[in-house]
C-alpha cells in the first residue's frame, strides 16, 4: 500500500511540475522583473516574445494556391482562385500608303519639286518607269548609272517602243546577263560611247553618270556620232578649255540644255554625280519630242516636218481619240496638250 501511495505522489509532482511550466499565467509571476504584454514568461524564467496566431505574411504567389506563415509559424494556404491571363491589347496594323496624291505619279516627286514636269514627262512617254513600282517611285536624287544613262538616252532618241538588238558581250564587265546589256551595246555601237576602259574593253555600268560625260552622251544621240562642237572658250570658271569634255560642255550650255551648277560665279561641276532628276530634266530639253531625233516642236508624227497631219493629229486628241504611241502632239513637254501646243503647231505649220 506504501508503495502505491508513493508512486500517486510522485506523479502528482510531476503532473504540477508540467503544469506549471505551460501555464502563462503562473509563468507570468514567475518572472522577475515582470515580462511584457508583448512578452510570455518561459519555463526557465526568461521572458520571451509572444507570437500573434493572427498576425498572417503575404502569400507566396499571386494566385493559383499558395502559402503564407504567421508569427507563430504556422503556415497555411492562400490565393487559391485561378490566374487570369490578360488578354493582349492587339497592336493596330499601319498600312503604308502606296498610291500618290491625285496629279502625281511618283511617290517621291511632288508637285513642288524642281523637276516634277520633267521626270513627269519622261514616265508619260515611256521613257522610264521609275526605280520601284511599289510604290512608284523615282529616286530623284540618286545617281544616275552608267547602264541607266544608256536606257535613257536610247528610249529619247528611238521612242518607248525601241528595244535594241540582243547583247553579244562585247565588254568585259558588261555580261550578256546583265540587265541593259544590249542597251549598252547599242550605244557603243551607235558611237555614243567607247566605254570607260579600251584594254581590256569596259563599260564600267554601275559607276555614276558625271556631268562631263552626259553633255558628250546628250549631244552624240542628238547630233550623231560624227558629230564635233566647235572649240572651248572657257565660259565656265570651273572647266578649263583643256578639260577633255569641254567643248562639248559648252555646247550644250549654248544650246539651251544645261544653265550649269551655278551663276555666279558661272559653274558645270564637271566631275559631280548627274542625278536622276538631272538627267530627266537634260534628256526633255534635248529630245522635246521624245522619239525624234531632231528637235523640232509641232512635228506629232516625226517625220521631220511640221503639216496639216500634225495639226489634225493635235485635233484627233483634244476629241478624245486614242492615237499611237508614236504620235506625240504634247508639243511643250508640259504633260499635258493644251491650247499652248495648237499655237506651236499652228506657229511652225508648213502647208
Amino acid at each position: 500500500m506504501k508503495k502505491i501511495w508513493l508512486l500517486l505522489t510522485l506523479f502528482l509532482i510531476i503532473f504540477g511540475l508540467l503544469f506549471v511550466v505551460k501555464n502563462d499565467a503562473f509563468a507570468q509571476t514567475s518572472c522577475e522583473p515582470p515580462c511584457a504584454a508583448n512578452e510570455k514568461c518561459s519555463w526557465n524564467g526568461r521572458c520571451v516574445p509572444r507570437c500573434n496566431g493572427d498576425n498572417w505574411g503575404g502569400c507566396s504567389v499571386a494566385c493559383g494556391g499558395g502559402t503564407q506563415t504567421n508569427e507563430c509559424g504556422d503556415s497555411r494556404g492562400c490565393n487559391t482562385q485561378a490566374c487570369v491571363v490578360p488578354t493582349a491589347t492587339p497592336i493596330p496594323t499601319i498600312t503604308p500608303n502606296l498610291t500618290p496624291p491625285p496629279g502625281q505619279i511618283f511617290m517621291d516627286v511632288p508637285p513642288g519639286y524642281w523637276a516634277f514636269k520633267q521626270i513627269n514627262i519622261l514616265y508619260n512617254n515611256g521613257v522610264t518607269a521609275g526605280c520601284s513600282t511599289n510604290p512608284l517611285k523615282y529616286c530623284p536624287e540618286d545617281p544616275t548609272t552608267r547602264a541607266q544613262a544608256a536606257v535613257f538616252l536610247l528610249k529619247s532618241k528611238y521612242g518607248s517602243s525601241y528595244s535594241p538588238p540582243a547583247a553579244t558581250g562585247i565588254f568585259t564587265d558588261v555580261p550578256v546577263s546583265h540587265p541593259q546589256a544590249k542597251w549598252i551595246e547599242k550605244l557603243y555601237a551607235d558611237g555614243i560611247t567607247a566605254g570607260c576602259s579600251t584594254n581590256p574593253l569596259k563599260y564600267c555600268p554601275e559607276d555614276p553618270t558625271t556631268r562631263a560625260q552626259a553633255a558628250v552622251f546628250l549631244l552624240k544621240s542628238k547630233y550623231g556620232s560624227s558629230y564635233s562642237p566647235p572649240a572651248a572658250t572657257g565660259i565656265f570658271t570651273d572647266v578649263p578649255v583643256s578639260h577633255p569634255q569641254a567643248k562639248w560642255i559648252e555646247k550644250l550650255y549654248a544650246d539651251g540644255i544645261t544653265a550649269g551648277c551655278s551663276t555666279n560665279p558661272l559653274k558645270y561641276c564637271p566631275e559631280d554625280p548627274t542625278t536622276r532628276a538631272q538627267m530627266a530634266a537634260l534628256l526633255v530639253k534635248t529630245f522635246i519630242v521624245p522619239g525624234c531625233p531632231k528637235k523640232i516642236q509641232g512635228d506629232a508624227d516625226c517625220d521631220g516636218n511640221v503639216t496639216f497631219k500634225d495639226y489634225f493629229y493635235y485635233v484627233a486628241k483634244k476629241a478624245g481619240v486614242t492615237l499611237p504611241t508614236t504620235i506625240n502632239v504634247d508639243f511643250d513637254g508640259n504633260g499635258t496638250v493644251d491650247a499652248n501646243d495648237r499655237a506651236i503647231v499652228i506657229k511652225t505649220l508648213k502647208p
